[in-house]
């Protein structure tokens, strides 16, 4: 480490601090009487003490700093990730490779260390700091681990990926392209078996979630039974304790496949549970994917969501598939130009590129108004402004001249309607900006924004998704089109969309919830699934018809054994939100319940955690895919108890070497505690030599 002194300043500003400490001194001492009183030493001190004492208090004038340079060396990161899912769990043999690989991981941490800056994972639902030894989770998700070292380790020396894996994925994208922005060598240690163990599973069961009152649902149950040649199956579906369907199947060979459908009648409204089960063969090697519970809600009819379209637009469709991803809803797409119905008839009209340029709709919209069904808009380059702007939603758009920007979304971290998962909160500023309108944005009215624009690399106060209530009616808008496009990035990463869904779906269900004559409120989902968190969101109304959130909101949750639960709801800025965490498998009610003033307000509800069995449903390990992820990195695989191997090949590595980095810093002077000191013990040294002559 080293350093040096800078000025703001030319150097001949030092020689001119310099000069004036020489004055001052001269003129302070040129006829003192102390030349002749005191010694000359004495004297030389007393005209050193005030010549450095003027020259340092001039320095400082100057604003000098201390430049610091520091020369650090980081020494390669080693990642070793361990799989903690199902799949690797479901036997002994497994389950000691599982202690294999631990014990080896524990090796090279004490080996390496000295040469790494060793980094432990385990990966399943979602990549977590540290060894996992249990295994439990409900799948297999390469793609949160590379998106999560993408982001912790981005720019940073990292020398080589250790994944310890059977190679088996069900979530995310495929693991063989590996991190998107970390280039580095990826070895893997095979884990489970290849060989085809006896095994009697249900490998798939497709059903609605929703059933219709008075109607029948199928049921398709997919059955597999490897190595199980001439064996018979026993299947059977129970129902609140009462077996329900029951049917023998014979194994003619040793990779049986065959799908069951089963048709039952929707007589009782709510949520109801069937349990199928395939009687146990001898020496399976695991009972677990012998069973799948599912849980059917039964509804008296879907609600129905209209689009009205005033142009062709690519959202109108990804709007459309969106909405059809959920049994609950109904959709219906029209050209506002021929559209002729009751708009009572459904639960919310979303309306894209309405009002349009040209077009002559006021009736249209006095009519959806007077309605009272909720209303989402969706603005876009042929949305007539001036005309939205008389809808009185909460925003007023000016000065536009017909211009758009590209605006990427960014959440709001104070929006309290509902919740918003972390993980979208977070993909959403990837995702490709939308086309909003350019302008002057003024707000005429309290609305409740759930993102705002982010212009370029400015965070803008401009909202692009809010929301508003005027008499009553919900109303919504996305200030901008390209919908589609969040889509399409959502499955280019994640090979699926279920966030951009998860998403909009929020959106739909907040807006379409048919409100009950109660100021009190609680919005949750019917169906979660047992990795998920169950969230409550609710609201309270005071008698000016004005959020509050004073009161305290508890709820009580009621599993199937009738054991009851107390929950207290957390507040947010206006509104309430409960997080329960993840819950067991099983049905669910609730009942919450809120005082306001010397009035109690009660919801009831229920909700279903449905089985998850992605991990045991394929028990063979893909070493396949594992070595060609290693081989497209310019890693190896291993064997679980190969560490020795491992360990030779990281050490002797020489692509894999220490960086050296260089650091500047730099400190104000005048900071210093040493200067201070030094100008104390200066003043007092001169002022004790004065004093003890008797200057003083």
């Amino acid at each position: 480490m080293g350093f040096i002194i800078v000025t703001e300043l030319p150097g001949w500003g030092l020689i001119l601090c310099a000069l004036v400490g020489a004055l001052f001194t001269y003129l302070l001492y040129r006829n003192s009487s102390f030349k002749t009183e005191v010694s000359p030493l004495v004297f030389k001190v007393l005209l050193g003490s005030r010549f450095l004492l003027i020259t340092l208090l001039c320095c400082l004038l100057l604003g000098p700093m201390i430049k610091t340079i520091v020369r650090e060396v980081e020494k390669p990161i080693l990642i070793l990730a361990m799989d903690a899912s199902e799949s690797v769990a479901t036997n002994n043999k497994v389950k000691q490779q599982r202690t294999d690989v631990l014990n080896s991981f524990n090796k090279i941490k004490d080996q390496l260390s000295d040469k790494f800056d060793i980094k432990m994972y385990s990966f399943g639902d979602g990549p977590k700091e540290g060894i996992d030894s249990n295994a439990t989770n409900k799948t297999s998700n390469f793609t949160k681990l590379y998106d999560n070292l993408d982001v912790q380790f981005v720019n940073r020396n990292v020398g080589a990926l250790v994944v310890a894996s059977d190679g088996l994925y069900n979530a995310g994208g495929n693991p063989v392209y590996g991190p998107s922005r970390l280039k580095m060598p990826i070895h893997t240690i095979a884990l489970g078996d290849t060989i085809v163990k006896k095994d009697l599973l249900i490998s798939k069961v497709t059903f609605n979630k929703v059933a219709f009152l008075g109607n029948s649902f199928p049921i398709l149950i997919n059955i597999e039974a490897n190595q199980c040649v001439s064996s018979r199956a026993i299947l059977t579906i129970e129902s609140d304790s009462l077996t329900i369907y029951s049917k023998s199947i014979d194994i003619s060979n040793n990779n049986f496949r065959l799908t069951v459908p089963v048709l039952f009648d929707a007589t009782k409204k709510g949520i109801r549970n069937y349990k199928i089960k395939l009687a146990h063969l001898e020496n399976e090697v695991t009972y677990i994917n012998n069973e799948r519970e599912i849980f059917i809600e039964v509804v008296e009819s879907k609600e129905k969501i209209l689009i009205l379209s005033g142009a062709p637009n690519p959202d109108v469709g990804a709007l459309r598939q969106i909405i059809e991803t959920s049994p609950n809803y109904e959709v219906k797409v029209e050209q506002v130009s021929t559209f002729n119905e009751r708009f009572g008839d459904y639960g919310l009209v979303i309306l894209h590129s309405i009002p349009g340029i040209n077009q002559s709709i006021n009736p249209i919209l006095d009519k959806l108004k007077s309605s009272g069904t909720s209303m989402l808009f969706v603005l876009g380059a042929s949305t007539d402004l001036s005309a939205f702007n008389s809808l009185n939603t909460g925003l007023d758009i000016t000065q536009g001249n017909g211009k758009l920007s590209d605006a990427q979304a960014v959440i709001s971290p104070d929006f309290s309607l509902f919740t918003i998962e972390e993980e979208i909160s977070e993909k959403i500023k990837d995702w490709p900006p939308l086309k909003s309108p350019f302008g002057i944005y003024s707000q005429r009215s309290n609305i409740y924004s759930l993102a705002y624009q982010k212009i370029g690399n400015v965070n803008s106060n401009q909202p692009l998704i809010y929301f508003n209530e005027q008499q009553g009616q919900k109303i919504g808008v996305i200030v901008g089109e390209g919908i589609w496009k969040w889509r399409l990035a959502d499955f280019s990463a994640n090979e699926n969309q279920t966030l951009s869904n998860a998403l909009f779906l929020k959106l739909i269900q907040y807006l379409n919830v048919k409100d009950v004559k109660s100021p009190f409120k609680i919005f949750t989902k019917s169906t979660f699934n047992e990795n998920e968190n169950v969230i409550f969101d609710a609201e309270l109304f005071d008698q000016s018809d004005k959020l509050v959130n004073t009161p305290e909101v508890k709820l009580t949750l009621t599993n199937r054994q009738k054991k009851q639960f107390q929950y207290t709801f957390s507040r947010t800025e206006k509104t309430y939100t409960l997080n329960t965490g993840i819950l067991p498998v099983g049905k669910y009610s609730y009942k919450s319940e809120v005082k306001l003033g010397d009035k109690l307000y009660v919801q009831q509800g229920e909700f279903s955690v449905n089985q998850l069995q992605l991990e045991t449903t394929n028990t063979t390990a893909d070493y396949q895919l594992l070595r060609t992820l290693s081989s497209r990195t310019g890693g190896k695989l291993f064997e679980s108890n190969k560490a020795d191997e491992l360990i030779q090949l990281l050490s002797n590595d020489e692509d894999i070497k220490p960086v050296s980095y260089t650091k500047k810093k730099l400190e104000d002077f005048i900071n210093l505690p040493a200067l201070f000191f030094i100008l104390i013990a200066l003043v007092s040294l001169e002022w004790f030599i004065r004093k003890r002559s008797g200057s003083y």
